[in-house]
């Protein structure tokens, strides 16, 4: 569960596995949130004045960090 109750900015993915509550004022989230349990339509998860918008370079930069480098294997050969 996530539960944001104001003053608080995020750029980036925010993936929640059981409920998303927001409070207060102040929220502010640039990316995209993916939540199992929000109910948008009653406004009862989220309520104040948040702001969600949606940006593709946001998610783009948030996976471009978390990659991983790894090793890679190659067999040696003459260029010349």
């Amino acid at each position: 569960d996530l539960e944001l109750v104001g003053d608080f900015e995020w750029s980036g993915l925010i993936i929640v596995r059981g409920k998303i509550k927001m409070t207060g004022t102040g929220n502010k989230l640039s990316g995209a949130v993916l939540a199992e349990g929000v109910d948008v339509n009653t406004g009862g998860s989220i309520g104040g004045d948040a702001t969600i918008l949606y940006s593709k370079c946001a998610i783009e930069n948030a996976m471009f960090a978390a990659a991983t480098p790894s090793p890679v294997s190659r067999g040696w050969s003459q260029i010349y």
